[in-house]
């Protein structure tokens, strides 16, 4: 399987010398299986490993791949400027700055930052500086995106750069106000600016999640959003974030932190799930008292949970297969819910048919029209 094998090679588990095995998981993955890898953003990986292997791949793909890594740089240059702005303005305003998922993990952890999938530019700062941040931007030329924001966002609207077309969201907190994961000091925005670990950015000075807060934090950003949105390809950034990140910190990471600060079940519940999901397919190791430990502070995923889910990952997320049956979000949102197991598992198809979110679900002609978008997929 092509992704599994890209996986392998971000966390180095792959045998020594593995080249070839590489070349010719990527050389004869079928056309879906390549189209996923691509859309996930992992063609200038693959270009590196097929430029260090031993041997050549087709023209065809060499060129596709080529393609791929060129158009990466130039986002990613694009990128760091529009960072570089952020963090000038911040220094106007007076105002410390957290950088956040992709920038802040492409120049830390990847072998070659333009690898790191991204979209956005995210970059965290105190509730009251947030106004003041996103007017100044707006001064310099930024635009204003489309308002697309609920009133307990944790960020402000999307500002675009006119010229380079890069996004930038000024996040005030992590995750949104009515979120479970706001529940306990983990994630409280005073807790993690307390937290924030003084770096470097391109010569700027800036602050950035300590290793074992940004380890909690991909893993719940990940769970959340699959408990929220259909499956899609950028849903493997996160497992790639997270064999880069142990990758580099290695024996860095001090688990007994780590686990002292995990007060929200919902966040001990997902690095459970992401964790386990590495461990099992041996892309990483982490000392078996941590998985034992996770797996006792929380209520939330049982065995069957866990099954369910993480064969979802494994077939669909990593091994490319879409998901068609319905929103594959109902499974995580249904699962992920506090509650007996048992009872989780027998509400389940009801609540597949009749989902609590939605407005008319018990109106026959809504029933209906989502029927007929089921059928004619």
């Amino acid at each position: 399987m092509l992704t599994r094998s890209l996986l392998r090679a971000a966390a180095k588990t792959s045998p020594a010398g593995d080249d070839d095995d590489r070349l010719a998981a990527i050389v004869n993955a079928d056309a879906s299986q390549l189209r996923w890898a691509l859309d996930a953003g992992l063609g200038p990986m693959m270009y590196r490993l097929v430029e260090e292997s031993r041997s050549r791949a087709p023209q065809a793909l060499e060129s596709v791949l080529l393609s791929a890594e060129l158009t990466a740089r130039v986002r990613h240059g694009a990128r760091v400027q529009t960072t570089l702005d952020v963090l000038d303005i911040c220094a106007t305003v007076g105002t410390p700055a957290i950088l956040l998922k992709g920038i802040s993990i492409s120049e830390q952890c990847y072998p070659r930052p333009h690898e790191r999938a991204m979209t956005d530019i995210d970059v965290l700062v105190p509730e009251h500086a947030g106004p003041a941040v996103e007017t100044e931007a707006v001064n310099l030329g930024y635009e204003r995106g489309p308002p697309i924001m609920g009133p307990n966002s944790h960020h402000g609207e999307p500002l675009v750069h006119p010229t380079l077309r890069t996004k930038i969201e000024i996040h005030t907190a992590l995750f949104q106000l009515d979120s479970r994961l706001r529940v306990g000091k983990l994630f409280d925005p005073d807790s993690v600016r307390r937290q924030a670990v003084p770096t470097e950015f391109h010569g700027r000075p800036v602050l950035r999640l300590s290793t074992e807060l940004q380890l909690a934090y991909i893993a719940s950003y990940w769970v959340n959003n699959l408990s929220a949105q259909p499956m899609d390809q950028s849903f493997l950034t996160p497992l790639f974030d997270t064999v880069s990140l142990l990758r580099t910190a290695g024996p860095g990471i001090d688990w007994e932190r780590l686990l002292a600060s995990l007060d929200n079940e919902l966040a001990t519940a997902a690095l459970y799930m992401l964790l386990s999901y590495l461990c099992q397919q041996q892309h990483i190791s982490v000392p078996d008292y941590v998985l034992a430990a996770l797996q006792q502070r929380q209520r939330i995923v049982g065995a069957t949970e866990r099954r369910i889910l993480l064969s979802m990952v494994d077939r669909h997320l990593v091994g490319g297969r879409r998901f068609e049956w319905f929103n594959s979000w109902h499974l995580w949102q249904n699962l992920l819910e506090p509650g007996s197991h048992s009872a989780k598992l027998l509400k389940l198809p009801w609540r597949i048919a009749f989902p609590p979110a939605y407005a008319h679900r018990f109106d026959a002609v809504a029933q209906g029209r989502r029927l007929v978008r089921w059928i004619t997929r």
